[in-house]
């Protein structure tokens, strides 16, 4: 079993230059003394790449990982006190978007639920929802993996839910990362479907 915690269109947005991260090398190497790079003399571990993991990782859209972040940014502040009703703004509507994707990527295959809470901080009281998404497994173990991410967030005054506060790197990056996932999820290659939000990054 798989456990996942944490639609609309995208506006247009600017392109962006994404740098290209520097080929890592096939030896380790260290400091030395001056803080010059050299192989490590005591190990004998040269790391490797495993081909699985590389083609689970070219499988990944960039342009997904960064649309799924600017739909949460949109919705101004993901603050646990901001507003829970409107569709456009505040923790109720990123919640709500995200029960809508995990359905949306799921395709049938996962139930999704809302788990609600209530939490007090500082005096001040506000109902929460976990969103969880729940993928059955296929075997005959009863192992489960749980994969989760936070998608409220905070400008500097924790109770403060109503100042910008988008939260791209904490975490939406990280629901991200959940949503992306969930479409590899199917037992057989053939199956997962790549279903992809509209962008203009």
């Amino acid at each position: 079993m798989l456990g996942a915690t944490g639609c609309s269109l995208m506006q247009a947005q600017p392109q962006l230059i994404i740098p290209t991260p520097p080929v890592a090398t096939p030896a380790l190497l260290i400091p030395d003394a001056q803080g010059q790079m050299v192989t490590d003399p005591v190990s004998d571990v040269v790391p490797t790449i495993d081909p699985a993991i590389e083609a689970l990782i070219l499988e990944a859209s960039q342009q997904q990982l960064i649309a799924y972040v600017r739909q949460l940014e949109s919705f101004g502040t993901r603050n646990a006190f901001s507003d829970t009703q409107s569709e456009t703004f505040g923790i109720g509507a990123a919640r709500r978007w995200i029960f809508n994707e995990f359905v949306r990527v799921g395709n049938g295959r996962l139930t999704v639920e809302f788990q609600d809470f209530p939490m007090i901080y500082s005096g001040y009281a506000a109902d929460q929802s976990n969103v969880v998404a729940t993928l059955p497994g296929t075997g005959g173990g009863n192992g489960i993996v749980v994969l989760m991410a936070h998608y409220d967030n905070r400008p500097p005054d924790a109770t403060d839910g109503v100042s910008r506060a988008t939260g791209a790197n904490d975490n939406a990056s990280g629901i991200a990362l959940l949503l992306d996932c969930l479409l590899y999820t199917s037992p057989s290659p053939r199956d997962r479907t790549r279903s992809r939000m509209p962008s203009s990054a």
